[in-house]
């Protein structure tokens, strides 16, 4: 564009991005100083002072990558993030830089390959925490709501380590464990919305574009429609139903004292101290001082999970089935939706007299064990008499095909035998647990009551008229 003849010309990717862009959120101070940076790269590459491949995108955006920090050597190891060597107990390094879009740009990643990468270090159990570096004034609110979604779904600690945090930087990192400021002048905050809007290019689109909407969308782009006219009250509408959400997610997770709530959420900028005190912050420290700080997160984490687990156990169901168990081996009729009490009551009173039945218990599958044990061994011995006499006598009397049959029947006799035998001191050993003779922790406890239980069961599927089956 120059001024002399009022010749105006338009780069249709810029104004298409810039007219697209129906809220922003971002501190325009610094939204300026990264445009007037970008301007300048590219007035430097059009003169041709430096190459265009100088200015090493490429490396800018290679550099912004996360990597796994392990610490357990003397020296800290860095691991790309898709390695099969990141050692247990690592860290995350990501990095939050610029201006935040969706997508990548040239010298600063979208915010959506962040959040891969947030994804991406929660399927590692071998990453047990992230140490989210920011540096980013804002930018699409979109962009913002997306990293925060992205963060809230997290299983694993957040730590954010911040030079500057502004505005979509601030609601995209709400739901982080802890924020640490880098320094007494990092700054956070910018907590708004805004939109830009080029007068110049009103005028223009005006003057060379009519809009034809359906009779049936009257509300379709409303916003810009009206502001073709001349009217802003929709778009202000639509920013301020954007800051409402934007206060009520900074409401959620930060607390703010009452003193300074209303002023702090009127989209200022604060550093270091003040940031902390408003509540926007939690402490200011070097990158060790951050990654320290989410050291002892993750382990709270860990801990934390062990207690979900245990408070996730399903009581009611593991109260059924001790009942189910205690009325099968004490010959109770206790229900498990009723008479908790009457179950209490049962096992005060049972006491000593507990070793007794549990011996008697015990006596009575022993003897049944015995005859068992003993059917067995009278049969192998018959089995054994009976291939002997045929060997020695040698009369012809059965064929070589009977007598290999005769002998894997006294090979497999011999088997059960064994194992009834171990079956038997695994028993004992259960009937030991219940009467207190040995130390155990509560699921060897369990064990045994269901080992005793199921045998009972067991044995009583072998009597036939009183009878063992051998």
């Amino acid at each position: 564009m120059t001024t002399e003849d009022k010749t105006y010309k338009f780069n249709r990717g810029i104004d298409r991005f810039i007219m697209s862009q129906t809220s922003w959120a971002i501190d325009v101070n610094w939204g300026i100083a990264q445009l007037n940076n970008y301007i300048s790269e590219i007035e430097t590459v059009s003169s041709g002072v430096i190459k265009f491949k100088h200015l090493r995108y490429a490396e800018k955006l290679h550099r912004q990558r996360g990597v796994a920090i392990s610490c357990l050597g003397k020296q800290p190891q860095k691991f790309d993030l898709t390695s099969n060597d990141i050692p247990a107990g690592s860290f995350a390094h990501l990095r939050l830089n610029g201006v935040m879009r969706m997508e990548d740009g040239l010298s600063t990643r979208g915010v959506r390959q962040l959040c891969d990468e947030i994804k991406l270090c929660n399927q590692n159990p071998n990453i047990t925490g992230i140490l989210l570096e920011v540096n980013s004034g804002g930018g699409e609110s979109a962009a913002g709501n997306f990293l925060n979604t992205t963060m809230k779904d997290s299983n694993i600690p957040v730590v954010v380590w911040g030079h500057l945090v502004g505005s979509a930087a601030v609601r995209g990192t709400l739901p982080a464990a802890h924020v640490v400021l880098s320094g007494t002048n990092a700054e956070i905050g910018s907590i708004g919305t805004m939109a830009s809007i080029d007068k110049e290019y009103i005028d223009w689109y005006n003057d060379n574009y009519e809009d034809i909407y359906s009779s049936k969308s009257p509300d379709k782009n409303k916003w810009f429609r009206d502001l073709l006219k001349g009217d802003k009250k929709q778009l202000i509408n639509e920013l301020d139903n954007n800051v409402d959400s934007f206060h009520t997610d900074v409401l959620e997770y930060r607390k703010l004292p009452d003193a300074t709530r209303e002023q702090t959420l009127k989209g200022g900028m604060y550093m270091g101290n003040d940031a902390i005190e408003r509540g926007l912050a939690d402490s200011v420290g070097t990158f060790n001082d951050a990654l320290q700080i989410l050291a002892d997160l993750a382990s709270n984490s860990f801990n934390n999970k062990n207690n979900t687990s245990m408070k996730n156990f399903n009581f009611k169901t593991a109260y059924e089935t001790v009942i189910t168990k205690l009325n099968a081996f004490f010959g109770k009729d206790f229900k498990s939706d009723e008479g908790e009490e009457e179950v209490v009551d049962f096992f005060d009173t049972l006491g000593e007299s507990f070793d007794s039945y549990v011996s008697a218990k015990f006596d009575t599958v022993q003897n049944l064990f015995n005859e068992k044990i003993a059917g067995f061994e009278k049969t192998v011995k018959q089995l054994t008499d009976q291939v002997k006499d045929l060997t020695e006598k040698n009369t012809g009397m059965v064929s070589k095909d009977d007598l290999d049959k005769l002998t894997e029947q006294v090979t497999e006799l011999t088997k059960n035998n064994k194992k009834l035998a171990e079956e038997k001191t695994e028993l004992e050993k259960a009937v030991a647990v219940l009467s207190g003779d040995t130390d155990i922790d509560e699921n060897t406890e369990t064990l045994a009551i269901n080992s005793v239980s199921e045998f009972m069961d067991a044995v009583g599927n072998l009597k036939i008229e009183g009878k063992s089956k051998y």
